[in-house]
């Protein structure tokens, strides 16, 4: 059975977010990152349809995104343990 966790996460500054999606049958995690409200930089004609084509076939406005592995996630979540750890 398909299993999918997803969560978004404002940035505390609100101009940027991360999108967080994993797929457990294909085990791969999406990170998704997002800019928020008046963009200072300016999008030529072709990232503007990029950016429009993300909308249109995937209803995701993201600005990057990164994709993970179950490994690459570990290793993610012993950095931030060691944030947590340190702070």
């Amino acid at each position: 059975m398909k299993k999918e966790i997803k969560d978004y996460i404002e940035c505390s500054c609100y101009s940027e977010g991360v999108f967080i999606q994993h797929d457990s049958e294909d085990k791969l995690t999406y990170i998704s990152f997002y800019r928020l409200g008046a963009n200072p930089v300016k999008l030529n004609w072709w990232n503007k349809i990029r950016y429009i084509w993300q909308v249109v076939s995937k209803g995701m406005p993201f600005h990057d995104q990164l994709v993970l592995k179950d490994s690459e996630i570990k290793k993610l979540q012993s950095v931030l343990e060691k944030i947590i750890k340190n702070s």
